[in-house]
């Protein structure tokens, strides 16, 4: 989120309970923040998690692409968060495609697969090789929260000038 790989950060330590983020991306001349609630995936939990995701526009569910045992709990997540969230938008991101070796990566194209059938965009991610695919990720989670937006609120484009938005997800630069 701020450019920093957590390993080389002393202070970032597990997640525990709920930790919340705000990044700030452009899409154009729209500036968009992003409020992210990173809530540890564990399910002792979930019902604290709930509260996070109840109001969320996009859930982006993690699994660690060198073990992928981990992607069988995004499926708990995203039934979770459906359930108090049915207007919900999904983006699974593998994480630690560093580590992937040649025999994980082939067991990666079912998930990829799986991804691509239910309509959901799958990021393969590394904080370590310098998060050029985290940057998209962002940029791409701040595009569907514009055209969310859009959706919802009857929005329309404004010529040259961009997306107008009246809300708490950006304001056009002046």
């Amino acid at each position: 989120v701020n450019n920093v790989f957590a390993a080389d950060d002393a202070t970032h330590g597990p997640t525990l309970g709920c930790d919340c983020l705000q990044k700030s991306v452009f899409i154009e001349d729209t500036e968009v923040h992003l409020f992210l609630y990173d809530t540890a995936g564990q399910e002792r939990f979930a019902d604290m998690a709930a509260s996070y995701y109840r109001v969320a526009e996009v859930c982006l569910l993690c699994f660690d692409m060198s073990d992928v045992s981990t992607f069988d709990r995004t499926q708990f997540w995203m039934k979770r968060v459906t359930e108090h969230n049915p207007k919900c938008l999904f983006i699974l991101v593998g994480t630690k495609e560093d580590l992937l070796t040649e025999e994980q990566s082939s067991k990666i194209d079912p998930i990829s697969h799986w991804a691509e059938e239910a309509g959901i965009p799958f990021f393969p991610t590394s904080a370590l090789k310098g998060g050029e695919h985290i940057r998209f990720l962002f940029h791409t989670v701040a595009e569907k929260c514009i055209r969310l937006k859009l959706k919802y609120e009857g929005q329309t484009k404004e010529g040259a000038g961009g997306v107008k938005l009246q809300s708490s997800i950006g304001q056009p630069k002046a």
